[in-house]
């Protein structure tokens, strides 16, 4: 047997709790393993699917298993029909490959967009001019008298008890 025939009998064969021991090197979670049950009894995909899929996003989220992210990917080769351990790794390399070149694609440095540039209305412009002119400047004597009668109004409120 070549070394991906052992694979996919391994594959077909194993119960998705070991494989997850396997692949783990320790006892897997019981949320992964409830996953995984979910998959063959209520979607009744064959074991060695499920197999694959956990790898395959095991292997692509390092080491991750999201159930979402699973499922999806699940719904998604009950819709192609997928039936055998075989036919996933087909799948799950293609659509890794599509992945790797969109991720890859986008990556390279994008050609340097045109900056937009906007038209604005004369009035906005006349508005701000005309804000500068009518704000009358105070001379720094006036802020000093301004300051100092406050200064006496806090001392004055400030002596009463209440």
């Amino acid at each position: 047997m070549s070394r991906e025939d052992e694979l996919l009998y391994y594959l077909e064969s194993t119960p998705p709790a070991q494989m997850l021991r396997d692949i783990n090197g320790k006892e897997p979670l019981s949320v992964d393993v409830q996953l995984a049950e979910r998959l063959i009894n209520t979607h009744e995909l064959p074991v060695g699917v499920v197999n694959v899929l956990l790898q395959y996003v095991h292997l692509r989220n390092d080491g991750k298993i999201t159930n979402n992210f699973v499922e999806r990917i699940a719904s998604h080769w009950m819709n192609k029909k997928v039936t055998t351990a075989k036919e996933a790794m087909e799948l799950s390399r293609k659509d890794h490959d599509k992945y790797m070149k969109w991720k890859n694609e986008g990556q390279q440095a994008a050609p340097p967009r045109q900056q937009r540039k906007e038209k604005v209305p004369e009035w906005f412009y006349k508005k701000d001019d005309q804000k500068k002119t009518e704000k009358p400047t105070k001379s720094n004597a006036d802020i000093e008298e301004e300051r100092r009668k406050l200064i006496e109004e806090l001392r004055g409120e400030g002596s009463g008890v209440k």
